[in-house]
């Protein structure tokens, strides 16, 4: 896996989740409740979502940013850092700390 492919596979499905959380007001501007049901259903973290089955959200809620100034600080830092990391780790290891550290600031976030 090419280093960039990673960094910004993962810029890209941050945007993604982004737009789709952005449609979902939109939409629901409109009377059509069902996008952001869907995104808050299986993309915010939180006990009763754990407790219910939805364990998946510990991971997808670290790809859900509310702000356009959130999304873009994050996605800022991932592309000026990442670089700097990839070359320690490879692809797979960045990959593997992205995701661990996202599990552990949920556990971390259903603890506290």
């Amino acid at each position: 896996i090419d280093d960039n492919m990673v960094i910004w596979g993962l810029i890209g499905v941050n945007a993604v989740v982004f737009c789709f959380w952005q449609l979902g007001f939109n939409e629901r501007a409109r009377g059509d409740s069902r996008l952001l049901r869907f995104m808050s259903e299986n993309f915010l973290l939180s006990v009763n979502s754990v407790m219910s089955g939805r364990w998946w959200t510990m991971l997808t809620c670290n790809f859900s940013h509310n702000e356009v100034w959130h999304l873009g600080l994050n996605m800022f830092m991932l592309y000026t850092f990442g670089p700097a990391v990839m070359p320690i780790l490879g692809p797979m290891g960045f990959l593997s700390l992205y995701v661990i550290a996202g599990l552990s600031s949920s556990v971390a976030s259903l603890l506290f």
